[in-house]
C-alpha cells in the first residue's frame, strides 16, 4: 500500500508540476508559445479562407468563363485554370500576408511583399480588394491565436487543480491508494499530450485542445474523475469502490469503501 501512495504521490506531483509550468510559459513567453503553435493557426486560417475563396474560384461563372475561353484559345483557357489553382492554394498567401504584418517572420517582410503581389492580378480579376483579404486572414489569425491561448490556459489550470486534488488525496487518504491509482493514471495521459507538445511541438495535440468536440470530450473525463476523487474524499470511496469492482472483478481484484 505504502508503494502504492508514492505512486499516487509522484504522479500526482509531476502532473501539478507540468501544468504549472505551462501555465508559467504561456503567461511570461507568451512570444514563443505564438511562434509555436502559429503553424496550427496557420492551417486553421487557411481553411477559412480556402473555403471563401475556393467558392469563387469553382462558381458556375467562372467554370463557364473557362470553357468559352478554351473555345476561342486554349492559353488563355490555361491562363484562367492557373488563376483557380492559385485560389485552391491559399497558404502561401496566408503566409506572406502574416509575415508581411509582422505575426510569422518580420524577417521575411520584402519577400512576403513579393508574394502577395504575384497573387495581386488574380484577385483583382473576381473584383476583391487585396486589402480586405489581408484583414480578414488577420482578424481570423488574431482570433484564432487567442482562443487557442485561453484554451490552453483553461487546459493548463483545470488539469493543475486536479493533480493538486490528487496529491492531497495521496497524503490524507492514504487507505484509498488503490482505489486512486487508475485515477493518477488516467490524468497522467494529459500530461503526457502536454510534454508530447512542449518537446514535439505535434499539432495534433493543439487540435485536441481547440477542437470542439475533442474539447468538450475531455471536460467530461475530467470532470468523471473529479468526481471520482469527491467521493473518494468525502465519501469513503463507496462509489469508486463499486465502479473499480465490476472492473477488477474479471482480474480478481476487490475494492471496498475506506
Amino acid at each position: 500500500m505504502a508503494v502504492i501512495g508514492k505512486i499516487n504521490l509522484a504522479l500526482s506531483t509531476l502532473g501539478a508540476a507540468t501544468f504549472a509550468a505551462l501555465l508559467f510559459y504561456i503567461t511570461f513567453a507568451p512570444s514563443d508559445f505564438d511562434r509555436r503553435v502559429s503553424g496550427f493557426a496557420v492551417g486553421q486560417v487557411q481553411k477559412r479562407v480556402d473555403a471563401d475563396l475556393n467558392r469563387l474560384a469553382g462558381s458556375r461563372g467562372v467554370e463557364n468563363a473557362s470553357r468559352v475561353a478554351g473555345v476561342f484559345s486554349g492559353k488563355l483557357r490555361q491562363r484562367i485554370d492557373r488563376v483557380q489553382a492559385k485560389f485552391r492554394d491559399t497558404g502561401p498567401l496566408i503566409v506572406a500576408v502574416l509575415s508581411a504584418a509582422c505575426k510569422l517572420d518580420c524577417q521575411k517582410r520584402e519577400r512576403a511583399r513579393g508574394i502577395i503581389d504575384s497573387y495581386r492580378a488574380s484577385i483583382t480579376q473576381y473584383g476583391i480588394a487585396l486589402d480586405k483579404i489581408n484583414d480578414v486572414v488577420i482578424a481570423h489569425y488574431q482570433a484564432t491565436m487567442n482562443r487557442l491561448r485561453t484554451d490552453v490556459k483553461i487546459f493548463a489550470v483545470s488539469n493543475f487543480l486536479a493533480f493538486v486534488f490528487a496529491a492531497a488525496l495521496s497524503l490524507f487518504r492514504r487507505p484509498a491508494a488503490r482505489h486512486l491509482l487508475p485515477i493518477s493514471f488516467a490524468l497522467t495521459v494529459a500530461t503526457l499530450l502536454a510534454i508530447v507538445w512542449y518537446v514535439f511541438g505535434q499539432d495534433w495535440v493543439m487540435a485536441i485542445i481547440f477542437g470542439r468536440y475533442w474539447g468538450w470530450a475531455y471536460g467530461a473525463f475530467l470532470s468523471v474523475l473529479t468526481l471520482f476523487m469527491v467521493d473518494i474524499a468525502i465519501n469513503k470511496a463507496r462509489i469508486t469502490s463499486v465502479v473499480l469492482d465490476a472492473f477488477g472483478s474479471a482480474a480478481g481484484s476487490a475494492f471496498a469503501p475506506c
